[in-house]
């Protein structure tokens, strides 16, 4: 009976461990997403700057 036991308590602590190296990836993933968008976002916010100050020294010639 004893390694009835032992192979259960076993295999819970294999589950729980896959389970929260479940979970890490799964927040890894939405950490790395949003960096992506955020430095997306900041990507756009950059060259809309970049375009309006262009658009501005045209403007003034």
């Amino acid at each position: 009976m004893k390694k009835i036991g032992a192979l259960s308590t076993g295999i819970v602590i294999v589950i729980a461990i896959l389970a929260l190296q479940r979970e890490s990836i799964s927040v890894n993933i939405k950490r790395i997403f949003h960096e992506v968008t955020h430095d997306i976002e900041n990507g756009i916010i950059t060259v809309y700057h970049e375009i309006k100050s262009f658009v501005t020294a045209i403007d003034g010639v």
